[in-house]
């Protein structure tokens, strides 16, 4: 399935700062697969984009 750049858009905004929702929930709200998730978040460009942890707080990559 394609999706619109504005829908990876609005799905890698949910992971950033100050949302940091996992790829997990997002997968289960959006109905888009992890796999998927994890793709657009490593390809996204932006070296800051926030990894939600389960503990110890959001980890970002500088």
């Amino acid at each position: 399935m394609q999706y619109s750049k504005e829908r990876k858009e609005a799905v890698l905004e949910k992971m950033m700062a100050p949302h940091n929702r996992s790829v997990v929930a997002l997968a289960g709200e959006e109905g888009i697969s992890e796999a998927t998730l994890y793709i657009w978040r490593r390809f996204s460009g932006n070296p800051r984009r926030c990894v939600a942890r389960r503990s110890k707080g959001p980890w970002c990559r500088k």
